[in-house]
């Protein structure tokens, strides 16, 4: 008894800690409620990176009111701990705006709502902004802290982090970015202000997290006793291919929106200096947190380049191979004109402009079609070397080096090709805003890239992995180590989790 107090009570400082770190980066470099620095995006992001990192063994590395309502719903905190989370993060950002307030006076950092939002319908936007970066924020958390395919990772922080940074540099200028009550209301409130969004908006996305989480991982229980053996597919084949294809478009979707907020059509280096490196940050994070159920391509080139190397099995009802890649594509196209035209409604409201990705103004279609086939190239070989090959097999790295190809390849030639290497990124952006003219080289290029890495793939890669079989007790197994794998499923079950969301129980 007096250990699991002790252990309570660890935890319970671990969560204030964090949240008191986390909130001091954001109250002492915000200034004036702008971001002082360039790369503060990218340092708030970190802190709860390293806070995650270095607390996940004691408290799970919450520090955020809506994550523990998440873990709460998923079963991975007993309701009574996640009370008290919840009051010791509110308490330590209140502290970290104190001690903000005391170095900074009138120009410390806390969380607001753009005042080309305020309006009726720009504070529906930003609370739809706050509701929707939080959603990730809290779908991430759960997919590669406490589900069973992800277990003993070593990427959990880095992805959960990358989620602040991203939303930060997308929306942080339209609803102040804080995705975390205890943020939004322990900042505010220590300078005498106070947000009702913050409130409202990050638990509704954490339920909307958890609802995700729930239909794309029916069968992850977090409880052993509810833990199913050997009858992963007993929803049958529909189901599974029903859940891979929500998960390639929410993928589709938080990738797309991201690009149509955080990029600038007046300037190809975008709103920021972290812009494009947010455009790959937000594709790494949706490839480790759903990866390991539909492999995690949210591209058709990168469909097209894992179905010619023979990495995508047919469906068992029809045996046909052409189904299931198809199915994807169209997944992928659906969530993209869903993230356009979510970016579109949010940036309409405050009268900003939607990113779209188009050829540079100086620049041919030929000039066009060279860049998006080379990098395309580069990123299905990537895609098909860290992911689909039995030397890679059980890596962290593959979703940063498959998204970090895309943050190099939108600096290299961004302002020359719009940067897209995605046929559904390149499709529904510009149709949404009504521009059009460079679609077609948005899917030819990027689908001549993937047919050549393909061939190069099977040309280089001895050890590729190319089971097209499709057996009721491997299919996970095949989705998470062949189409865009680097993580085994493994028998430890849900508290194996690296990330440790759940490490303390009552």
């Amino acid at each position: 008894m007096i250990v699991a107090k002790k252990k309570k009570i660890t935890a319970l400082i671990w969560e204030f800690t964090g949240t008191f770190f986390l909130s001091f980066v954001i109250t002492a470099g915000a200034h004036n409620r702008s971001y002082a620095h360039p790369l503060l995006p990218l340092a708030i992001g970190w802190i709860l990176a390293i806070m995650v990192y270095a607390g996940a063994q004691i408290s799970g590395g919450h520090y955020n009111p809506a994550v523990t309502l998440g873990c709460a719903l998923r079963g991975a905190t007993p309701w009574p701990t996640a009370v008290m989370y919840m009051g010791v993060q509110l308490l330590g950002a209140l502290c970290a705006g104190g001690f903000g307030r005391e170095i900074q006076g009138d120009r410390a950092g806390f969380p607001k709502v753009s005042k080309l939002f305020d309006t009726p319908g720009g504070r529906s936007a930003a609370f739809g902004a706050e509701v929707l970066y939080t959603a990730a924020l809290v779908f991430t958390v759960l997919s590669v802290a406490t589900a069973k395919a992800t277990a003993k990772n070593n990427f959990f922080g880095l992805a959960i982090g990358s989620v602040v940074f991203v939303g930060a540099t997308a929306v942080g200028d339209i609803s102040g970015a804080a995705f975390n009550p205890a943020v939004g209301l322990g900042l505010s409130i220590a300078n005498q202000e106070f947000e009702w969004i913050y409130c409202v908006a990050p638990f509704c996305g954490s339920v909307l997290a958890y609802a995700a989480f729930t239909f794309t991982h029916p069968d992850d229980k977090f409880s052993e006793k509810h833990l199913r053996t050997g009858d992963d597919v007993s929803f049958g084949s529909l189901r599974l291919a029903s859940r891979q294809y929500v998960t390639e478009a929410i993928g589709a979707l938080y990738l797309i929106m991201t690009i149509g907020l955080a990029a600038d059509t007046d300037s190809g280096s975008g709103k920021s200096a972290t812009t494009s490196l947010a455009i790959g940050a937000i594709l790494m994070i949706m490839i480790y947190a759903g990866g390991h159920v539909s492999g995690g391509h949210f591209n058709p080139a990168v469909t097209v380049g894992v179905w010619l190397n023979g990495g995508m099995a047919p469906e068992p009802s029809t045996r046909n191979r052409f189904v299931r890649p198809l199915g994807y594509i169209v997944s992928q196209l659906v969530g993209g004109f869903l993230g356009a035209g979510i970016a579109r409604g949010i940036n309409d409201a405050g009268g900003l402009h939607t990113g779209f990705p188009m050829v540079g103004m100086e620049k041919t279609a030929v000039d066009g079609l060279i860049a998006e086939s080379i990098m395309t190239f580069a990123l299905v070989t990537v895609v098909l070397f860290t992911a689909c090959s039995k030397h890679s097999e059980g890596n962290s790295y593959f979703g940063w080096a498959i998204g970090m190809t895309v943050f190099c390849g939108a600096c290299a030639v961004g302002p020359i090709s719009g940067g897209a290497f995605n046929p559904a990124v390149g499709t529904a952006l510009p149709a949404v805003t009504n521009h059009p003219s460079d679609i077609w080289i948005y899917w030819v290029g990027p689908l001549a890239g993937a047919v050549a890495a393909a061939f190069f793939n099977r040309l280089t890669n001895p050890d590729r992995d190319a089971r097209t079989d499709w057996s009721d007790d491997t299919v996970l197994l095949h989705v998470t180590d062949l189409e865009m794998g680097g993580i085994t499923s493994t028998p430890d079950g849900a508290n194996s989790s690296a990330a440790g969301a759940s490490v303390y129980e009552e």
